[in-house]
């Protein structure tokens, strides 16, 4: 190879530095310059390779962000549907609570109102409806399980759909027992006021502490010993025992009576009277409204009479019966 061939298959660089330095060359092989532009091209390749790939990963990290966002707010969507959900299922289980304690309340006093009542002929509850609440209540869970749904059962769900339902069906039929249960409550409370004002004004109990000494019916008379129909019974006791009203009443009487010394008669209703004779003082004036177990006088012995008691009558339509069909049973 001359010279000439050489030189065409290289490349010199010079490089001319400022204030006349010396000269730098910098000879180029033509294989070094293919080298190097087989270099450039790669490089080039790699770079527009990696700005593709570049965008292409970018697409796609903002598609994911996209779905990623919608994913989120349909989950917050599910979440806000599941809590109002929830929150409607809790509050519906605190409305059945308080409905069922109310039943429960009226079921009870229903019952110590019947107890009380003894031989009153009442309605008689239904007791299979109280049965099926329980029922209902027992099968679908209980509040708790209303009111702590798991967070994975979606909103609308068949599950959650059905508690809904039969919550619905609960109430529907606790709002068409409740006033039936009030109802017969009411009545039976003014069966009981009823009966209260009638055994306050029926005599009741005894008119003094002491020793029943003569009872209703036929005796021998004590003063001359004959056989004789004896009105009332006497209980005796120490002088100026305590004489109670043996029910609610009217004085219609205070001051002697002839063979009774002083006597107090008490009017208690229409039909029933009560007298409380041979006192030794009478602390009750006519027209004087008493109460059951007010003291009204003082044991004593005036009148007819052989010894300290009261004499005790009950009349029924004007007519003397036997005090001791209106007494408890000893």
């Amino acid at each position: 190879m001359n010279s000439k061939d050489k030189n065409r298959s290289s490349i010199t660089f010079m490089i001319v530095p400022h204030g006349g330095n010396k000269v730098v060359s910098i000879p180029l092989s033509s294989r070094l310059i293919t080298w190097l532009r087989a270099g450039l091209l790669v490089a080039a390749i790699a770079a527009g390779y990696a700005v593709v790939t570049y965008i292409q990963m970018h697409q796609q990290n903002n598609q994911l962000l996209a779905e990623n966002r919608e994913i989120e707010q349909q989950y917050s969507a599910l979440q806000q549907e599941l809590t109002a959900e929830r929150s409607e299922l809790s509050a519906i289980a605190e409305q059945v609570n308080e409905m069922r304690s109310y039943l429960d309340q009226l079921e009870s006093l229903e019952t110590e109102i019947r107890n009380k009542t003894g031989s009153l002929t009442l309605p008689t509850s239904d007791k299979q409806e109280a049965s099926t609440v329980s029922s209902i209540l027992l099968n679908s869970g209980g509040p708790e399980k209303w009111t702590n749904l798991d967070p994975v059962v979606p909103a609308g769900s068949e599950e959650a759909q059905q508690i809904i339902t039969r919550t619905s069906q609960l109430l529907s039929q606790l709002e068409k027992e409740v006033p039936d249960k009030v109802t017969a409550v009411n009545n039976l409370l003014k069966d009981v006021d009823e009966l209260n004002q009638k055994l306050a004004h029926t005599p009741t109990i005894y008119p003094a502490v002491g020793v029943i000494t003569s009872r209703y019916g036929y005796r021998r008379d004590p003063f001359h010993g004959a056989r004789r129909f004896h009105d009332g019974f006497d209980i005796a006791n120490r002088y100026r025992s305590p004489i109670y009203a043996t029910a609610d009443g009217t004085v219609v009487f205070s001051g002697r009576k002839a063979g009774h010394g002083n006597m107090v008669q008490i009017k208690h209703s229409s039909t029933i009277q009560t007298s409380y004779s041979h006192l030794a003082k009478s602390l009750v004036n006519v027209g004087d409204t008493v109460k059951k177990g007010q003291v009204i006088g003082e044991m004593g012995s005036t009148g007819r009479s052989t010894g300290v008691h009261v004499h005790y009558m009950v009349y029924k339509q004007g007519v003397p019966v036997d005090p001791e069909e209106y007494l408890p049973y000893e």
